[in-house]
């Protein structure tokens, strides 16, 4: 008796290594050690001292004799540390471990050690997740040509790539964050949940990565948790998939406390503790000018930096149209008959989005986020685009679809433009896609 013929699965998916690869290409010459060696921004530099000093020195301190006086650093005690959570740099330090094992020394070719570092430490995540994005886009049962597009989207449309190309915590913490959701998915989509719930192990482990990167995506450890707690499955293994959550956890947070109390002495990262930073008229966002001493003064600030956050100088909408359709699609999901544990991660994305924008309107916006667009609304910003997928499900009229078009190609331009500098050594001073196109017409001078 004949078998019957069964498909075999192929071993290489093309469309979902496209994507990574196709993003690998294009950052690989935009790096910015590459594309604009010696202009490292402030925040750059302090991040490779912190890291040289853990390679070489096996401590976070930093010697005050290779920083600038602009630099931003948080000075406790005659001892001088970098703002960004130490997790970052440990984890950097690791990356960089692995590169001196190569043959490339810091001290002996400090380009090349950067661009190794940032290409296998934010680039090379970031192209990953983009390859998770396409896989958790089954979830919206669409073809695979569109899955493919939409993981794209999700990276280049975004401002998630701009970020890839430079030594700072966005991109690596939103590809966390993209990694955890994509943990939920397996676990939701799968058949046999007693076999998949592993994957919440590391959706626990990528979440709280992403946590410790860039404390504003605590919301992403929170959402799984509760997203395991509420999956359509037998309550063990909702049980077994919130232990594995938090055991997966534990490691990146294990990290941060015992790094971040010995430098600050609670577990709030070093930014949001008072440091010295000397900011130039230059390198202020120009959204708060002087005026009178008056009640509704407060007020008015605040919605300034609401609308330059929004459709403003740093906006996301004003960079960005095209994540009106995340919008839409989260909305989709929440509001329609979707898994428990989707309509949670839905939710928390807008939630977390409404809470930032609220937050950067009661807290004056620093010097050191004149970066393009708005650098911490990256940890949200691939997250949100990538619940579209519901959206893309229904039927809509040419005049939608051409909008759709239109917006996807302005967002690709903005993140595609804002790759080649997102993090300036004088930071933006006025609309930063206009600003990133000028500094590309007309050279920077370089040190």
């Amino acid at each position: 008796m004949k078998r019957p013929n069964r498909r075999k699965r192929p071993l290489v998916r093309p469309w979902a290594l496209a994507g990574p690869i196709l993003v690998l290409l294009i950052a690989a010459p935009l790096l910015r050690p590459l594309r604009a060696p010696g202009m490292a921004s402030p925040r750059e530099h302090v991040t490779f001292e912190a890291v040289r000093s853990v390679l070489m020195q096996r401590t976070l301190i930093i010697d005050p004799k290779r920083l600038a006086p602009v630099d931003p650093v948080l000075r406790i005690e005659g001892r001088t540390f970098a703002q960004d959570p130490p997790a970052f740099d440990i984890y950097l330090a690791g990356i960089g471990w692995a590169i001196e094992r190569g043959g490339v020394w810091p001290d002996v070719s400090p380009l090349l050690f950067t661009y190794l570092l940032t290409l296998f430490a934010i680039t090379l995540p970031t192209a990953i997740a983009g390859g998770l994005i396409y896989r958790t886009a089954r979830l919206f049962e669409l073809p695979r040509e569109w899955r493919f597009g939409l993981a794209l989207a999700c990276v280049l449309a975004t401002g998630w790539f701009s970020y890839a190309t430079v030594l700072l915590p966005h991109a690596v913490a939103a590809a966390g964050v993209i990694a955890a959701i994509a943990s939920v998915g397996q676990f939701v989509q799968s058949r046999r949940p007693g076999m998949a719930v592993g994957w919440m192990a590391a959706g626990g482990f990528c979440a709280a990565g992403a946590t410790v990167f860039e404390p504003m995506a605590a919301w992403s450890l929170a959402a799984v948790l509760v997203a395991a707690a509420v999956a359509a499955t037998q309550w063990r293994w909702r049980v077994a998939g919130v232990i594995l959550t938090i055991a997966g956890a534990a490691g990146p947070l294990a990290v941060h406390g015992a790094s971040n109390p010995a430098i600050t002495g609670d577990w709030l990262p070093p930014r949001w503790h008072v440091y010295e930073h000397v900011a130039t008229a230059s390198t202020t966002i120009p959204d708060e000018p002087e005026s009178p001493p008056s009640g509704w003064a407060p007020l008015g600030r605040g919605v300034g930096r609401l609308i330059t956050l929004t459709v403003g100088e740093h906006g996301l909408l004003s960079h960005f149209p095209v994540l009106l359709f995340g919008l839409a699609g989260a909305g989709m999901v929440v509001t329609r008959h979707w898994p428990r544990a989707m309509k949670v991660l839905a939710g928390g994305t807008v939630a977390t989005l409404v809470v930032i924008l609220i937050y950067k309107m009661v807290v004056r916006t620093d010097a050191i986020d004149t970066g393009f667009a708005a650098p911490r609304l990256v940890i949200v910003a691939p997250a949100l685009l990538l619940w579209a997928g519901a959206w893309l499900r229904r039927r809509h009229g040419p005049v939608v679809w051409t909008a759709t078009a239109i917006a996807l190609a302005i967002s690709t331009a903005a993140t595609l433009i804002g790759a080649a500098s997102p993090a300036p050594q004088d930071g933006f001073t006025h609309y930063t896609l206009a600003e990133a196109i000028e500094r590309l017409v007309i050279p920077q001078h370089r040190d």
